[in-house]
This record gives C-alpha cells, structure tokens and sequence, in this order.
C-alpha cells in the first residue's frame, strides 16, 4: 500500500468493499454512508457519478445493477483515486474516468439514466472557504443550485438524479427552485446525525439556524436531517417567473455577496 495511501472498508448489504484513500482525496463521511446503505437498484442504467471522491457510490451504483459509471470530479485525485477503488473491487470494464472539470462539464453532450451525488452543501461565511474542503456558499447551495439548473440535459428520457440534501442547506428552498426548473422530487430516505465539530454552527444560526428548520434538537443535542431525493423532470411543468425577479428570493454571488431579495 502506498505511504500516501490507508485502507478504508465500508460494509454493504451486498458485502464488505475495500477502498484505498488517497491523502489529497476525502474519505467517505456520514452522508457517503447514507447514501451507500439507500440507493436504490439501478438495473442496466448508465450512471455519472458527480463529486465520485474516492468512488464509493461509483462501487454501490455498479453492485446494485448499473451497466456503466462515468466517474466525475473537480478533483483529478479524486477521479483518479475512484478509478482506483473500482478496479480494486472488480469493475474495472464498466467505468469510464473523465478528466477532472466542474459539475457536469466532463460529460459533454453525453446522456445518462441516473445522476448521483452528495454535494458539497454546509453553509458557511466567506472567511471560512480558503480552510475547508466544504465550502459551498454562505447557505450550502451553490453546487445544487447549479446541478438542477443542468440535470435535466444531462438526462435520458426517464432518468433521474439522485441526490443528498442535508436541512442545513434549506430543503424547502429546494423544493421550490425543483418547480422553476420543470423538476419534481420524492424523498426516497432520512436520516438524523448529529452536527459534527467542525461546522460553524454560530453561522448557522445566523442564517435561520433551528427556527428555520436547518437543525432540530434532541436532548439539548442539535441534528441535521439527511434526505435522498429523487428528483425526475416534471411532465406537467409549465414555465413560471423567473427566481431572479421576485423580492422574496435571495441570491449570493461567489464571493458571498448577497445580490437580490430582502
């Protein structure tokens, strides 16, 4: 085993998988588990995985009857690390490793049955982005904000996108940006867990904390709720106004700027 390297075994319901953790890529977290132990069968799908890390949800989505993984990072570690732990685990014919881009960019014009990923979504200030591999915005959303304005072109007829959505990261905003897009979604599964040390839960407060439903407590302990979502175009969906041009919806720029809405 390489210096750089450590071994990371994951039960499944399937049986026990073995992956090998790159130092320069994250090992799975309780969302990677979550989604591990909910998704779904996806019986002869051609699947992207989106953030693929250490690849595996690429193993999960082939041990559960994918026909072929597209493996997709911002990480070229990651991508590389992913295709690593596929091959280690046998699946070495069904993978394909796309050069490291943002999003979805590394498919092209290529279409897929399923889209799955666990987004990076913890809401945190500005001055917290240069020391966490998490940031996502001062509300946890650019990364699915920007998915589900790209999902559906990336899917075949009846695809779908598989997606972990922590309440930290404003599920109910979601359901509503889903309706802008022509998309609908079902949550296939929950989980509570705590909130874990390092998040800045001062921020969270600041942004609505638990009076807006981003954690619940339990016991004097705060939780956040994780959801898979399954998300399919809607094929009743009528174009509505657009998000940009109503008062009550707050959009932030990159660098956390907030642009529009009271």
């Amino acid at each position: 085993m390489s210096a750089n390297k450590h071994e990371v075994l994951v039960n499944l319901p399937e049986g026990q998988i073995s992956l090998l953790i790159d130092s320069r890529v994250m090992a799975p977290s309780p969302y990677s588990h979550f989604l591990a132990d909910n998704l779904p069968n996806l019986n002869g799908a051609d699947v992207a995985d989106l953030g693929t890390g250490c690849g595996i949800q690429a193993i999960v989505a082939l041990k559960r009857g994918a026909k072929r993984v597209f493996l997709l990072d911002s990480n070229q570690a990651a991508v590389d690390n992913a295709f690593e732990n596929t091959v280690r685990n046998g699946f070495a014919n069904q993978v394909v490793s796309l050069e490291a881009g943002d999003q979805l960019n590394p498919l092209g014009r290529t279409k897929v049955d399923a889209i799955i990923c666990n987004p990076s979504s913890l809401p945190m200030p500005l001055p917290d982005k240069e020391s966490s591999f998490y940031y996502a915005g001062p509300e946890g959303r650019y990364m699915i904000h920007e998915l589900l304005l790209y999902t559906k072109m990336h899917l075949n007829e009846g695809g779908q996108l598989l997606l972990v959505h922590t309440s930290l990261a404003n599920l109910p905003k979601t359901m509503e940006e889903l309706g802008y897009q022509g998309l609908k979604a079902k949550s296939l599964a929950q989980r509570m867990i705590p909130l874990r040390d390092f998040y800045n839960k001062h921020w969270i407060d600041e942004i609505g904390g638990r009076d807006t439903g981003l954690y619940s407590l339990d016991k004097g302990t705060p939780y956040e709720t994780l959801h898979l979502l399954k998300i399919e175009p809607d094929l009743l969906y009528r174009p509505q106004s657009s998000c940009l041009f109503r008062e009550d919806c707050v959009i932030y720029s990159r660098d956390g700027r907030r642009m529009t809405g009271r």
